[in-house]
């Protein structure tokens, strides 16, 4: 389930920076907004559900954004993990940030 998934929360987060550095727009769906809308507010988010594709992009991703973004990501868990972070919080923190990036620029 992506709830309990980080790899696909992880490339939901990559997804999300990677419209900052393009003209793509994505919106995520109610279910999943829901989801990672715990994880960055530090909440359990196992009881809830996830129906549908979860997100959709609408426009051109540049050739290298989404790659980009998830370089950009690892080493963000690169930094916490080697200042003696879990690996799995390191992972939800950045999660967290995509996320909170992400609503900041839809609501502005």
């Amino acid at each position: 389930m992506p709830r309990e998934n980080l790899r696909f929360l992880f490339f939901c987060a990559a997804l999300l920076r990677a419209v900052e550095a393009s003209p793509a727009n994505v919106s995520l769906n109610e279910d999943l907004d829901a989801v990672v809308g715990a994880v960055a507010r530090g909440e359990d988010s196992r009881a809830l559900p996830v129906r549908g594709k979860g997100f959709e992009v609408r426009g051109a991703l540049g050739e290298s954004a989404l790659e980009d973004a998830i370089d950009e990501l690892t080493l963000e868990i690169e930094g916490w993990t080697a200042a003696g972070d879990d690996p799995r919080r390191a992972v939800r923190e950045v999660i967290a940030d995509s996320y909170r990036r992400h609503h900041a620029l839809v609501l502005s």
